[in-house]
């Protein structure tokens, strides 16, 4: 008879549910002890069915080893996310201790997240000679994380439009009248002919091309200066001072004597024909008779 020992956390729903007879809802994994498993390290990795939180995930044991009728210890060391049962009428712990037959080789492996994340355990089985750890791998996702983006802004579109309408619904009836109201635009039925357009001055082109100025021709600046330097320049004369000083004295001693002339008695000039030496007057007055 088989001695089994659970210990660890218990709840209202730790039982192995039921399955369809035949047929294991579950997947199916074996792992293998070995005599030489000593190491501790992990040998094997297990991952988990997804679920969402606040619903379990299940993972079938097989056991595969060359012993048989010997005690095997499983045991989990994050029993709050991984528990095990040995069979369908016993519940869900952290560990678990059987004797190990052929029979007797399989386990169930119970994954419950409590939010959405990724979770990693490791599972240790151990027998007196042999000792295999297996790392547990379980992921929880969330199933509307990638329609709430879209429902969020389809409520808010749908309360815009209720706000709106309950709001200025005679303009919005209004101006659905009116475009309504509208009439259709007339079509010409006869075709529009387009007459082709003539070309302006800008587009003209000239039968001949016109002549160009020819250009000036340009002198270097070089031959420009030599020229300037080879004019001869106009050279003034030696003045002395003494020259200078004289000119001055003339030219203020100038308007003095014209000023001297002008002032100057007139003489009348005596007459040719007189011998004696009188005057035109004298001989006037000599000639009246005296009373």
């Amino acid at each position: 008879m088989n001695e089994q020992t659970n210990s660890g956390l218990s709840g209202p729903n730790d039982h192995v549910p039921a399955s369809e007879p035949g047929k294991s809802p579950w997947p199916v994994k074996t792992i293998r002890l070995t005599p030489d498993s000593w190491r501790g390290v992990p040998e094997q990795t297990l991952v988990l069915p997804r679920t969402i939180p606040g619903e379990c995930s299940y993972l079938i044991l097989k056991i595969d080893s060359q012993d048989h009728h010997i005690p095997l210890t499983l045991r989990s060391d994050a029993p709050v996310y991984f528990q095990l049962a040995a069979d369908l009428r016993s519940t869900f712990k952290a560990h678990l201790t059987f004797n190990f037959s052929p029979e007797q080789s399989q386990v169930y492996l119970r994954y419950s997240p409590d939010w959405a994340e990724c979770h990693i355990g490791n599972l240790t089985a151990q027998t007196a000679d042999s000792k295999t750890t297996i790392t547990l791998f379980g992921q929880s996702t969330r199933k509307w994380t990638s329609k709430r983006w879209i429902v969020a802004p389809v409520l808010l579109l749908l309360v815009g439009l209720a706000y709106l309408f309950s709001s200025k619904p005679s303009d919005l009836v209004a101006a659905l009248e009116k475009k309504s109201a509208e009439p259709d635009p007339v079509i010409p039925t006869t075709p529009v002919r387009i007459l082709p357009r003539k070309p302006s001055l800008a587009q003209t082109k000239p039968s001949e091309p016109l002549p160009l100025p020819a250009p000036a021709p340009v002198k270097p600046d070089s031959l420009l200066v030599s020229e300037e330097k080879a004019k001869p320049q106009p050279v003034s004369p030696a003045v002395e001072p003494r020259q200078v000083s004289n000119e001055k004295k003339v030219k203020k001693e100038t308007p003095g004597e014209k000023a001297q002339l002008s002032f100057q008695p007139v003489v009348p000039a005596k007459s040719a024909n007189s011998d004696t030496g009188e005057s035109d007057l004298e001989r006037e007055l000599n000639r009246k008779p005296r009373h």
